[in-house]
Formats: structure tokens, C-alpha cells, sequence
């Protein structure tokens, strides 16, 4: 058995890039596209697949759904697979971030596996 790991598309950001973590935010046309370059991609070197695993988060979702529309796989939604939740950076741009949180934000720099957001979880 091989394992495929795939991230979800470009989210809709209005341009400015924020920690997202649970926050549910839909694809960008940019983010559709990209997965839909990458379904040919999969589709040529991988043409075996048969079930597509999915966080329920509509970023991620709709990214299985992209992808089973070429690549002819079920969708199976796992709450298992959810991002993690970033606690009170969610929705915070970086320089935000840096700003409210400098102490906090230097050390996710140094322990990132170990380290979690006020609120939220580690990875």
C-alpha cells in the first residue's frame, strides 16, 4: 500500500496570509486551480487510487472533491485529519502575531513540534 499525502489548495485570503488552522475558509480559484494541476499530476504517476481521506474543513474538502472529479476515488471525511487549532492566533496575520505574542512567537521558532499557541495545540 502507498500512502499520497496532498495539502488542500490556496485558501481564499483577500491577499494577506493569516494562521488558519480550524478556521473553515473555501479555496481561492487560485487554490482550485492548483488542485486541479495536481489531480493530473496524480492521475499519471498514481493511477491506482482509490479512496481519498479528507478533514472535514471545506479548504480540505472541497480539494477531495476537485480531485475525485479526475482521479475516480470515494471521499472518506475524518475528523482525525482536522488541522490544529491554533488558539488566539487564529485569524492573525504573522506581523500581528509577532506583535501580541512576541515571546511566544520566538519560541514556536525554536520547539515548533512541541510547542502550542495560547489556547490552541502543538502538532
Amino acid at each position: 500500500m502507498q500512502i499520497l499525502l496532498i495539502r488542500h489548495g490556496r485558501p481564499e485570503n483577500e491577499g494577506i496570509q493569516r494562521y488558519i488552522g480550524t478556521t473553515d475558509v473555501p479555496l481561492s480559484e487560485a487554490g482550485r486551480y492548483e488542485v486541479c494541476q495536481s489531480s493530473c499530476w496524480i492521475l499519471k504517476h498514481y493511477p491506482g487510487i482509490r479512496t481519498i481521506y479528507t478533514s472535514p474543513l471545506i479548504r480540505c474538502y472541497e480539494s477531495a472533491r476537485i480531485l475525485s472529479e479526475i482521479i475516480p476515488a470515494r471521499i472518506v471525511v475524518s475528523d482525525e485529519l482536522r488541522e490544529i487549532h491554533l488558539g488566539s492566533w487564529e485569524g492573525l496575520t504573522k506581523e500581528e502575531v509577532k506583535r501580541r505574542f512576541p515571546a511566544e512567537f520566538k519560541e514556536r521558532g525554536r520547539c515548533l513540534w512541541t510547542f502550542h499557541t495560547p489556547g490552541g495545540e502543538s502538532f
